[in-house]
């Protein structure tokens, strides 16, 4: 009896998946008929979407801005520098693993489909999607690491893996592939790690305040010069500056710069008579 209740729900799992995938399917197509492009706004809640579906997972408000800035310097491959300060335990390593565990199945899957065969946002990922993440140590890349690996084995996503007609071709303590060329690695960031020589389409750091800016710079960044990868740096404050603490003390630079002109040119318009002000 127990036997028959699981196989039925399988099957319930089955169906609602698949369900889903062919609305998404339509609506994409019917975009594409209708001869519209497929904004990248909507292509990043699209993807957004999809990981909260295959992770069975429901982003915080907080996580889920976080979340979308990693999905759209994917697709526009900007080669961009993401850093989150997030205090412990409020889900930064969870929010990365589900977005690019996500990312891995999806954006292979629509850079093959017919409607984006000449779009420049996917065409890097027609072979697979590249992921190394990195940590002061191996134990603390395997934190994500493993959380994304148990993503994939949920009962949604081994449901969407098998609609799309794809399979694990690794899975170890160390490297998760998929078949559709998509594979992520742990590896030590420590300081006397050997790491240099692959290339990865985005990069993760974890707990990055605790690596040296010697081997960030050295040894990490150069791996994403071949596919001007996204590097998402994630951390915690710390007793002693380094890398991590140069991005957040750039980017509070950088922000209160833009204020300071958002406000002498609010002050100009209501000089003007101007009521409108954009931050």
């Amino acid at each position: 009896m127990l036997q028959r209740r699981g196989i039925h729900r399988k099957l319930n799992v089955k169906l609602r998946i698949h369900v889903k995938l062919q609305e998404i399917k339509h609506v994409i197509t019917c975009y594409a008929e209708n001869g519209n492009k497929v904004t990248t706004s909507y292509l990043v809640k699209l993807v957004y979407k999809f990981c909260e579906m295959y992770s069975e997972i429901h982003y915080y408000p907080y996580q889920e801005q976080f979340a979308k800035r990693i999905i759209r310097s994917l697709l526009t491959n900007d080669g961009d520098e993401i850093s989150a300060l997030f205090s412990r335990q409020t889900g930064k390593s969870e929010c990365v693993a589900t977005t690019v565990g996500g990312c891995m199945i999806i954006l292979p899957t629509l850079a093959n489909m017919p409607m984006f065969a000449d779009d420049k946002r996917l065409s890097m990922f027609r072979k697979g999607l590249y992921v190394g993440i990195f940590a002061p140590s191996l134990r603390q890349a395997q934190t994500t690491f493993n959380r994304m690996k148990t993503r994939l084995t949920c009962t949604n996503s081994q449901a969407i893996l098998d609609e799309f007609g794809l399979e694990f071709s690794t899975s170890n303590g160390q490297t998760v592939a998929l078949t559709n060329g998509s594979f992520a690695t742990s590896v030590s960031a420590s300081d006397r790690s050997n790491i240099e020589g692959d290339s990865y389409m985005l990069i993760i750091c974890e707990e990055c305040q605790d690596i040296s800016s010697f081997k960030i710079r050295k040894s990490i960044h150069p791996m994403g010069a071949s596919y001007n990868a996204s590097i998402i740096k994630i951390g915690t404050a710390t007793t002693f500056k380094g890398d991590f603490y140069e991005q957040q003390a750039y980017l509070l630079i950088h922000l209160s710069r833009s204020l300071s002109n958002s406000v002498t040119q609010c002050s100009r318009n209501q000089q003007t008579q101007h009521t409108i002000c954009h931050f």
